[in-house]
């Protein structure tokens, strides 16, 4: 659906207060829905309330952002809320499919949105400047109560840091979440429960605590960033790129071999790896998402040669890549192509990709 990592927290953090994330709860687990479908970063559905009519709920996911046809003044409003958990917390139902009526419009609306395209309207350039005024200046806001909260945090000291509560993290979570930082909030969630058990959390702490302030100051000085190095920045902000754009970019055609796979768990979102060795591009990285105990794509074979189109993503290498169709299978390899010799070898391949590309934390070797 979205390569945006999505949980319960996060959810809470959009809340506009308690009651509203309560309400949303009791909502998501209730039979008041039908209709639900999604397709790449946006979810839809109806729920039933008070009212003989059912209201329109749809989420953009990369937004965030939340419409429902219900009169509620809060945003979001409980119905989005629950729209988001009943999709992290349960996962079934959603109908992979095109929108259609408010949800399409909707989505035509949004920057880059993939509505159906007959309900597609032409996009403002002057709405969609103000649209991106507005995102830089809330992100501008939000590195500087970052800065001043690393700040503290310094000040303060590692020790105290580790004995603060859940809470004290996912407050400064949900305010970045508020300034459009999705990614970064939940590295900064994750810390907080990561060294809560972990015996060498110090080491952790401090060079998580180096990376956020290595994205301030880079932040700062974006328009000055080489622009790989400022497409890494934009991921690990959360700041996501649609279908769209990924399909408008640069393209490679060829044979892909796959030199391994690995899945991960965020929440309810599974995450599938497939790394794979392209002649000219090197190593890459296909991603797929899968939520509410649903199965990813099927695993590729080690060793499986793949022929295809693949759009790569702006970044550093690895890069990450998405496939125009489904590749054919072009048989197997004996030996995996970029095979080390051992692990000094192995591990000076990642030091030099670490410095390449500061942003990224996971290096594939063979």
């Amino acid at each position: 659906m979205t390569d945006d990592r999505w949980d319960v927290a996060r959810v809470r953090g959009l809340a506009p207060d308690q009651r509203s994330f309560a309400a949303a709860q009791r909502l998501a687990r209730s039979g008041v829905w039908s209709d639900l479908g999604h397709l790449d970063a946006l979810l839809w559905g109806r729920c039933q309330g008070s009212g003989a009519t059912p209201y329109q709920v749809t989420v953009d996911t990369s937004g965030p952002a939340v419409q429902c046809s219900c009169p509620s003044r809060k945003q979001p409003c409980k119905h989005g809320l629950a729209l988001l958990l009943r999709w992290v917390t349960q996962g079934e139902g959603f109908t992979a499919t095109q929108p259609s009526g408010d949800a399409a419009r909707f989505a035509a609306s949004r920057p880059g949105g993939e509505g159906d395209a007959g309900a597609r309207t032409p996009v403002d350039p002057v709405a969609q400047a103000r649209r991106l005024q507005r995102r830089i200046a809330l992100m501008d806001g939000g590195m500087a109560e970052l800065d001043r909260w690393l700040t503290d945090l310094m000040v303060d000291g590692l020790a105290a840091a580790r004995s603060r509560p859940h809470s004290w993290w996912d407050q400064t979570a949900a305010r970045l979440v508020d300034a459009q930082m999705p990614g970064l909030a939940d590295r900064v969630r994750g810390v907080g429960q990561q060294i809560a058990a972990d015996e060498d959390w110090a080491s952790t702490l401090l060079q998580e605590v180096a990376r956020w302030h290595l994205a301030v100051v880079a932040w700062r000085r974006r328009d000055d960033l080489p622009a790989d190095d400022a497409a890494d920045l934009r991921t690990f902000l959360g700041w996501s790129r649609t279908a769209d754009e990924v399909l408008a970019g640069r393209r490679v055609d060829g044979d892909w071999t796959v030199l391994g796979v690995a899945t991960s768990q965020s929440g309810r979102l599974t995450q599938q790896r497939t790394w794979l060795t392209h002649p000219t591009e090197g190593l890459v990285v296909l991603l797929d998402f899968a939520a509410g105990g649903a199965a990813p794509a099927v695993t590729r074979l080690v060793g499986a040669v793949l022929r295809g189109t693949a759009a790569v993503y702006p970044g550093a290498p690895p890069r990450r890549i998405r496939f125009t169709d489904d590749p054919a299978d072009a048989g197997r390899v004996e030996r995996l192509p970029d095979a080390l010799g051992g692990w000094s070898d192995a591990l000076a391949q990642v030091g030099a990709a670490m410095a390449a590309a500061p942003w990224q934390d996971r290096f594939g070797v063979a």
